[in-house]
């Protein structure tokens, strides 16, 4: 039997935080929850997430910082956090994520991208990024 490999809750009007048990999902290789009501931190275990491809959290009411466990993301094409209320720099481990060729984390509250030509030349290997640099 094999595990879930995709969930789509798009618009589902869910509200509270994210389960950090998705992170026992192994099979995951699509999560959708945008255009919910969710709120509080993204689990670290989201890094879990080993097969993940697709990773939408954008328009919800997310707080806090970034997991630097989400660079653990290895095969991650596509992530999407923007419209949420997160803050902080993108960790440098997210440097990792080698596959990624979209990603948006626009229209947060403070949530950046350190200005070092290492992330430039991360951003530059991407096909579409949206979301703030740090002053």
């Amino acid at each position: 039997m094999s595990g879930l490999e995709a969930l789509f809750l798009h618009a589902n009007e869910l509200t509270g935080g994210i389960p950090s048990e998705l992170g026992d999902l192994s099979e995951l290789g699509f999560l959708e929850l945008d255009d919910n009501s969710l709120t509080g931190g993204i689990p670290s275990e989201l890094g879990d997430l080993s097969e993940l491809a697709y990773l939408d959290l954008s328009n919800n009411s997310l707080t806090g910082e970034l997991p630097p466990e989400l660079g653990s993301l290895s095969i991650l094409e596509e992530l999407n956090l923007s419209d949420n209320s997160l803050t902080g720099e993108i960790p440098s481990e997210f440097l990792d994520l080698y596959s990624l060729s979209l990603f948006h984390w626009g229209d947060n509250d403070g949530l950046c991208a350190p200005n070092t030509s290492e992330f430039d030349d991360w951003l530059d290997d991407m096909d579409d990024w949206e979301g703030s640099r740090c002053d």
